[in-house]
């Protein structure tokens, strides 16, 4: 059974490559990542809380998580063995994490929070609540208004 903490999945969602995680983000995955039924019974989520490691490295604004000013997860830290490694292999993200949001819908995610904003141009998105990749995400996808449905659905690129 795979135990994921709060600081495995923010960690994981960095290392994946947003620049920020915000509550929608962590959220939606958390949720979804709980009530697939493929994940059921091979995971765990754990109330452990933060660990000061990570908080050497991460900071949280009240909004989201995202790497403390001068850190990228390519700069070298030292682990608790006293060896250089990167950021990246140091923060604690799972095999199985890592392997479950490479399949991860974060489309959805987009468009759910596109929505709840109000906000029906992609053009329109701002890192105020959206992070790089969320609108890397974004560019890379159309987004079709439907004459028939008020809301818009996300159809991918050829």
């Amino acid at each position: 059974m795979e135990k994921i903490s709060t600081e495995d999945l923010i960690s994981s969602l960095l290392v994946y490559g947003f620049d920020k995680v915000d509550n929608f983000l962590y959220t939606s995955v958390l949720s979804k990542l709980a009530t697939d039924e493929c994940n059921y019974d091979e995971i765990e989520i754990t109330g452990e809380p933060i660990s000061k490691n990570f908080k050497k490295y991460v900071d949280y604004d009240g909004k989201a998580f995202k790497l403390k000013e001068g850190f990228t997860l390519d700069s070298m830290v030292l682990n608790e063995s006293g060896y250089k490694v990167t950021l990246r292999n140091y923060l604690s993200s799972s095999r199985f994490l890592n392997s479950y949001l490479s399949g991860f819908d974060f489309h959805d995610v987009i468009s759910k929070k596109m929505s709840y904003l109000k906000i029906d141009d992609t053009a329109k998105l701002t890192e105020e609540y959206f992070s790089k990749k969320e609108m890397e995400m974004a560019s890379a996808i159309n987004v079709v208004r439907s004459k028939r449905k008020p809301h818009f659905f996300w159809s991918k690129k050829n």
